[in-house]
């Protein structure tokens, strides 16, 4: 599974969780050189992901959507979601 394609589920996901539509204030992938690499359809999941830090760059200009996400990402990425659903 990819960066982007996890984003993606877990963006999906949260938004089975609540009445209203996810709203994603601002860009947050401009600092990310390779922002244009994300697919059309996991742009806004990717902005969600990374705004509610949720994912982080690989480097700190690149985000690797294109990448598969290692079994320590996937943890991580889990577990920040997980204590967001808390908050």
């Amino acid at each position: 599974m990819s960066r982007e394609q996890l984003a993606t589920f877990l963006f999906r996901f949260a938004a089975l969780d609540t009445q209203d539509p996810i709203v994603v204030e601002g860009d947050h992938l401009k600092d990310f050189t390779d922002a244009g690499q994300i697919a059309a359809y996991a742009k806004e999941a990717m902005n969600w992901a990374v705004g509610e830090k949720l994912l982080s760059g690989t480097a700190p200009a690149t985000l690797s959507p294109k990448n598969h996400a290692t079994r320590a990402q996937v943890a991580t990425i889990l577990m920040r979601f997980v204590e967001s659903l808390t908050k």
